[in-house]
């Protein structure tokens, strides 16, 4: 179980590493202001490329095109890896009850019985 967990942050880490961090080889001001016209354009909105090759200084309609296509992974990963904790966390919680009856037994038949 726990190599599940491990896979999955280590994709998402690998991928961090080997394509710019978290804001994908763009500096942060550059980064912010796709994810805002990102977010009143949608992803999926024709106008939305062109606008950020428009609004952002130094970005091109490709360099927007291929950070769309990052983001996309990065989201991907990033959900993944937070499933992954959370199922982690889930087994880990169900796991408690077993690991402490096999521990003390007899404290939990004098807690049963009292």
């Amino acid at each position: 179980k726990s190599t599940e967990i491990s896979t999955e942050v280590e994709e998402y880490q690998a991928f961090l590493v080997q394509n710019g961090g978290h804001y994908g080889h763009w500096d942060e001001i550059s980064h912010q202001a796709f994810l805002k016209l990102r977010l009143k354009f949608g992803a999926n909105n024709p106008r939305f490329l062109p606008a950020c090759a428009q609004k952002i200084p130094g970005i091109t309609l490709d360099m927007a095109h291929k950070h769309e296509k990052w983001f996309r992974v990065y989201n991907k990963l990033t959900e993944a890896k937070k499933r992954a904790i959370e199922k982690w966390k889930k087994e880990k919680k169900n796991n408690h009850c077993p690991v402490l009856l096999a521990r003390f037994p007899a404290m939990i038949v004098v807690l049963l019985l009292s």
